[in-house]
């Protein structure tokens, strides 16, 4: 080391010039055309023999990622060409974190920093330099992978918000509020009321039968699930022998009539069973699903025997379990490849890969489905029981009063259901805007066509 610390003294004493591998490079020169960098070095260079050999040398890059933690990656390592006096780095389109500060690139060989640049005073920095516009671009996908988990989570809540204003849809419609623009114009009359329905829970045993309703409907997605998939295969089999050869068309039809399949919440008891006997379930998904999961499991045990006789006390005898129509996507990307397989039908998923929030994003959406299905059927039938209880009270005498409660429930449904639509209208807009801003984010700044010199692009340039 104290060798080649002389051969740099005595090279940056020497006068003039030397093209671009002078004194102020240090016999060196960095350069940057679209995604490579190339090192060149004069044959007068302490260092000639070991760049030669080629052995240790790698391009590394210091920045800060998410919550602002420090990142060191070795990002490429060195293509040498001895007789030429260079070596040749291939940039990644993406690093291994998200870059959210400058990037300070460095040259080195077997983990000696090569200096390229003499130091000065403003600046004792002889090995950091930056590649400005590949880091812009670096710095770029961190905001269009943001712009993209919020467009994701949005559309998540924009779903769920859509599934709730089609339930008080149902709930207005089934008390009949749809019928008066004005809730005040709703007609004093008591309906006639006969033997109960059986609808009709009393309160304390509502929750029950919301879990008996929900688990039926499961156990009915189980059974519609085994008929669909005999019947989905066989129509795609059937379709695949009248063509000749598979177009991107036929494709595409193909794979949304396939994926289709996992609406179905058929596989929510082995999957609550796998979440509540994995270790660290808490910390992996968070302590909601691992509620969910207890919940659904304790349920599925108390009411699944015998489940195939039961007549649904809320809802109708096809009604079945499904998932959110982002979690069929998630499902369908990370099971559809053993489905297929089983089908004889690898060809469908064959390029189709998981996205990282897949497996959240398919548990999550089982779970979410069965606690959405219990609160709704829980609502659902304690709207039907006080409905029978309004109606059994309004005799005739009473007409006024139950004329007031009627307008009340009416107001208070309309007014939830006028939320739920500004909800929507809310997260639609900013769907709209995060897509507009993901649009303008995916605009990448090109990557220069002539080499650019960086010896000189000193980290400490903001």
């Amino acid at each position: 080391m104290r060798l080649y610390g002389i051969w740099f003294a005595i090279l940056v004493a020497l006068p003039g010039r030397l093209s671009a591998q002078d004194k102020e490079t240090l016999w060196t020169e960095v350069t940057a055309k679209q995604d490579r960098l190339l090192l060149r070095w004069d044959k007068r260079h302490p260092w000639i023999n070991d760049f030669g050999s080629g052995r240790g040398l790698e391009l590394v890059g210091r920045y800060r990622g998410e919550n602002g933690q420090a990142v060191t990656e070795t990002i490429a390592t060195g293509s040498v060409d001895g007789k030429a006096r260079e070596a040749e780095f291939a940039l990644t389109d993406r690093l291994r974190r998200a870059v959210h500060s400058p990037i300070c690139l460095s040259l080195r060989m077997s983990g000696r920093a090569i200096p390229i640049r003499r130091a000065n005073r403003g600046d004792r920095d002889t090995a950091g330099f930056r590649y400005p516009v590949w880091e812009l671009r670096q710095r770029q996908q961190a905001k269009v992978d943001s712009v993209r988990r919020i467009i994701s989570e949005l559309e998540g809540k924009l779903e769920t918000v859509r599934n709730s204003i089609q339930n008080q849809k149902r709930i207005i419609e089934q008390f009949g509020w749809s019928a008066y623009p004005r809730c005040e114009e709703m007609p004093a009359k008591a309906p006639d009321v006969t033997i109960r329905p059986r609808t009709v829970v009393d309160p304390e045993q509502q929750a029950e039968a919301a879990a008996k309703v929900c688990v039926y409907r499961v156990w009915t997605a189980q059974v519609l699930w085994e008929h669909s998939k005999a019947e989905v295969s066989k129509e795609i089999h059937d379709a695949r022998l009248r063509i000749a050869a598979v177009d991107p068309k036929f494709l595409e039809k193909a794979r949304k009539k396939f994926c289709g399949l996992f609406a179905f919440a058929n596989d929510l008891p082995d999957v609550a069973q796998a979440v509540l006997q994995r270790e660290g379930a808490e910390q992996l998904l968070g302590a909601t699903m691992v509620r969910q999961a207890e919940q659904f499991a304790r349920e599925w045990k108390q009411h699944r025997t015998g489940i195939a006789k039961y007549v649904p006390q809320f809802g109708g005898e096809t009604d079945y379990l499904d998932l959110p129509a982002a979690a069929v996507q998630a499902s369908c990307r990370r099971n559809g490849p053993a489905l297929a397989k089983e089908l004889d039908l690898a060809w469908l998923t064959a390029g189709v890969s998981q996205e990282p929030q897949d497996l959240l994003g398919w548990i999550g959406g089982l779970l979410d489905s069965y606690s959405t299905c219990s609160d709704d059927t829980r609502k659902g039938l304690a709207i039907e029981y006080e409905k029978w209880v309004v109606s059994e009270r309004m005799a005739p005498r009473r007409a006024a009063m139950r004329h007031v409660d009627l307008v009340k429930m009416c107001r208070k449904d309309q007014e939830t259901l006028k939320q739920l639509t500004e909800q929507q209208s809310t997260f639609e807009s900013s769907i709209r805007a995060a897509r507009a801003e993901l649009q303008s984010a995916e605009q990448l700044p090109g990557l220069p066509a002539k080499a650019v010199v960086l010896n000189h692009e000193t980290c400490s340039a903001k």
